[in-house]
């Protein structure tokens, strides 16, 4: 049992009491109720039209399960966990992603104060700290540790400034940080190789994108098949404009047009125009030519497939106050609930009722001429009640002022259209989520994916799925790999900054000591070690120096080190 305090009786829980009272007057999330548990905080969010979740806040202590109901927290905890919360949103600009692992950390430490029977953070000790990183580290891995343990060194160096408890927590994460670089450590390569997607599974999308099982999943395996041969970001892919295909006359650094050098036609060079995610104008990502036939089946289909739910688009953002249903219907025609099953596309009239009853929508009852019982709707009230499930219209709005409409976007689909069970609502357009992407790829285990579907697992047997993420991965190491300099991999992935690229470059030590073997062998590098490769005439000879002096591999910005620093320090530093 939790103890409860009932009154203030010392200088911290004075100073906290003055925290919260001026954390409720800040203007951050304003309209949310502050003795709500559950803060939605959605609409205070640049909006990203392909994610389509609410976006909540909620103190409330951990749940062995998902399907457990929450716990709000205890006061005095309650208050000081909202306050922390609105002072850093406020002085910090966070977004909501920026809040996860300080919500996270403050259950773990809800917990260790709750064990000692205590809600009330004044009493907070280095211990609890300790308590709270230690169960961390027993339910969670990786970065999501480092992150939890930095959030408990910020809400210890919050406490400790603002002096809310009888002598300072100071605690420190001891979580070391673990780079976004692969380090040469196995621990290391093993980290930055799960950010790629296997081989395997690679070749099993190669077969489903070229035999999909209906158009649904054909629409789902082009938005793949742009994420592999583009590398861009979900949301970029997925708030692509429709005319984003871009065909102009290829030059040459002279800036002269290239010509066939057997045919003497004009060369073309082909780019998919997008938004950067980072904010900006939009850039054009130029295909190499081995990617263009797939990138183009994938924009033409998509073109195609998506049409239909374009052109309802295009209607809707004609009219502010309502959606349009597929009808002749006047204002105030009454309609039987009956008729309105394939409007609606339902399929009985209880569930016509129960949905229209959802949106708000009462009927007129009546007795027909024929003698059945029938509710009856009136058509208008119906298209106006559907403007609360109305869809996003606007899809991309940069700081410049420009947009992009629903209607102007490629990957757009209708309501439920990918799901199982649940009826698609053809008046209800929308952006395709990654949420379907996520599906599709495996990384929801209670869903279907195209993998399950056709029983297709990982050579072990395990179950197999691909992050969206790990194709922008594994492109940015095969074009590292190739030659491509840290300006041109960070001007075509769309960073701002060189040195985001080492997050993105992966592949074991075995991996780049092949890689650069065989670059020596085909003459791709060129060097001392090269050099005497070619120069020794026996073919086994020639192997074995390069076996022999080749046993590491480092790629840089300047060419590919082989120097093994196990055995002596780098010479140039």
């Amino acid at each position: 049992m939790v103890k409860k305090v009932n009154k203030l009786s010392s200088p911290e829980q004075l100073r906290l009491k003055t925290l919260v009272d001026q954390a409720k007057l800040l203007g951050t999330y304003p309209d949310v109720n502050w003795d709500d548990f559950n803060w939605d905080v959605t609409k205070y969010q640049k909006p990203h039209a392909h994610k389509k979740k609410r976006l909540v806040l909620l103190f409330s202590a951990r749940r062995s399960n998902r399907s457990d109901n929450h716990e709000p927290y205890e006061q005095p905890f309650s208050d000081f966990a909202k306050t922390l919360i609105r002072i850093r949103a406020s002085e910090r600009n966070l977004t909501f992603d920026g809040h996860t692992h300080m919500m996270i950390a403050l259950r773990y430490l809800y917990d260790a104060l709750r064990q000692a029977g205590i809600a009330d953070p004044t009493h907070l000790k280095r211990k609890y700290f300790a308590l709270a990183m230690s169960a961390a580290r027993s339910n969670a891995k990786g970065w999501t540790v480092y992150h939890i343990g930095r959030a408990l060194q910020q809400i210890s160096e919050w406490v400790d400034e603002h002096q809310l408890t009888f002598a300072p927590t100071r605690f420190r994460n001891p979580i070391a940080n673990l780079g976004h670089c692969d380090g040469l450590d196995p621990e290391s390569q093993a980290r930055g190789l799960l950010r790629l997607p296997s081989k395997s599974a690679l070749d099993a999308l190669a077969d489903i994108s070229n035999n999909p099982l209906d158009d649904d999943e054909r629409t789902l395996m082009r938005i793949i098949d742009l994420l592999a041969v583009g590398g861009f970001r979900i949301g970029e892919v997925l708030s692509l404009p429709d005319d984003c295909w871009v065909e102009t006359q290829a030059t040459d650094n002279e800036g002269k047009f290239k010509t066939d050098p057997v045919s003497g036609e004009p060369l073309k060079r082909y780019g998919i125009r997008y938004w950067p995610e980072k904010g900006g104008d939009p850039y054009v990502k130029w295909l190499a030519d081995t990617a263009v036939p797939l990138a183009q089946r994938a924009v033409e289909d998509l073109k195609r497939l998506c049409k239909a739910a374009r052109d309802v688009a295009k209607t809707i953002e004609s009219f502010d106050d309502r959606v349009p249903l597929p009808w002749a219907c006047k204002e105030n025609d009454l309609v039987d609930h009956q008729d309105l099953i394939p409007v609606l596309n339902l399929k009985t009239v209880r569930t016509v009722n129960t949905f229209l009853k959802g949106i708000g929508v009462k009927p007129f009852s009546k007795n027909r001429p024929n003698g059945r019982y029938a509710f009856l709707y009136r058509a208008g009230e119906i298209e106006r009640a559907l403007v609360k499930r109305r869809p996003a219209t606007v899809i991309v709005r940069n700081s410049g002022g420009k947009t992009q409409m629903l209607s102007e976007s490629l990957c757009v689909m209708f309501r439920n259209q990918f799901h199982a069970s649940w009826p698609t609502l053809k008046f209800l357009p929308e952006l395709i989520g990654e949420g379907q992407l996520n599906d599709a790829l495996g990384n929801d285990i209670d869903q279907v994916s195209v993998f399950s579907v056709r029983d297709f697992t990982e050579p072990g047997g395990s179950r197999m799925r691909i992050k969206t993420s790990a194709f922008r991965h594994w492109l940015n190491t095969l074009l590292a790999h190739g030659g491509l300099s840290d300006v041109e991999l960070a001007r075509w992935s769309g960073r701002r900054n060189t040195n985001q690229n080492a997050a993105y470059k992966h592949g074991t030590v075995e991996q780049r000591v092949t890689w650069a073997r065989e670059m020596i062998r085909t003459g791709v590098l060129q060097g001392p070690a090269a050099e005497t490769y070619h120069s020794i005439s026996d073919p086994v000879e020639k192997e074995e120096f390069l076996v022999t002096f080749v046993s590491v591999a480092l790629f840089t910005p300047y060419g590919v080190c082989i120097h093994d620093y196990a055995i002596d320090p780098c010479p140039y530093l």
